[in-house]
């Protein structure tokens, strides 16, 4: 019976704590699970953002290069404005100031819409390549949120394991003091006193009248004496020898388990006898 209450408070135990480590294994799985699609979600918004930039670098090299065109063929009309110049010298000497000026004119205007032009493209670009920064940025912040949350779920996560590390240390320790106090006579003559007289309780005897615990007679204590009709009596030990058979039980060959049993069972007939 000792053996069994031990095997028992072992097995809950055990359920107990393995109970409690799948729990928070389980907890500990889904949190990482979240952590692990907020990661990917993360991943494929900054796949999309590389892609939008990729577009806009590709419209901002389209539109330099169209502004270099344009910039070449103004080379090109102006050098064509100095070689009329130069073979019209002669013929427009009297109006040179006149068509020295109306070149200047046209000149300043070609700049100028060259200049706004190129401005205009500038904040386009500008307009464009800003919401990918920003986008850029959330998700570098996104990122950083995710890094730190990961961070501290590790953490927290290493921080219950070492907890549980050390329940379960705790409860193999106490599980090791409760076999050795159950081992102890003194412990199992204790419990099975206690037993004892849980049992006569609950078949109706009432102490002092029905039966008596520790009675003594020629030299010997009796747990329990039970008195009967015509002055008859039972008399009850609740503590048996039981060493050589928690030895049977736990060998692992049958001729020292044989061997345990046949001891056990002598010495419990002797202590019958005594």
């Amino acid at each position: 019976m000792d053996l069994l209450i031990a095997l028992l408070s072992l097995a809950v135990g055990g359920a107990l704590g393995w109970f409690v480590a799948r729990s928070r294994s389980a907890v500990l799985a889904e949190r990482a699970r979240r952590l692990g699609e907020e990661l990917d979600q993360g991943r494929r918004r900054i796949a999309e953002v590389e892609a939008l930039r990729a577009q806009a670098e590709i419209a901002l090299a389209a539109e330099r290069a169209t502004t270099a065109e344009k910039m070449a063929q103004f080379a090109d009309e102006t050098a064509r404005l100095e070689r009329f110049k130069s073979l019209s010298a002669d013929a427009l000497r009297s109006n040179n100031q006149t068509f020295l000026d109306l070149a200047r004119e046209s000149f300043g205007r070609l700049q100028q819409q060259a200049t706004d032009d190129l401005g205009k493209r500038q904040e386009a670009i500008g307009a464009l390549v800003k919401p990918i920064r920003e986008s850029l940025d959330k998700v570098d912040g996104k990122i950083g949120e995710l890094e730190k949350s990961r961070a501290e779920a590790y953490g927290k996560l290493s921080e219950q394991l070492q907890s549980l590390g050390s329940a379960q240390t705790q409860l193999q320790a106490e599980a090791a003091k409760l076999s050795v106090a159950l081992r102890s006579t003194n412990t199992a003559g204790t419990w099975g006193e206690l037993q004892l007289r849980r049992v006569v309780e609950m078949a109706g005897m009432t102490s002092y009248c029905d039966f008596f615990e520790q009675e003594t007679s020629n030299d010997r204590r009796a747990d329990m004496v039970v008195r009967l009709p015509g002055g008859q009596q039972i008399v009850v030990d609740a503590k048996a020898p039981n060493d050589a058979y928690r030895e049977a039980v736990n060998a692992t060959d049958e001729a020292v388990r044989s061997a345990r049993l046949a001891e056990h069972a002598a010495k419990v007939r002797t202590h019958i006898d005594a």
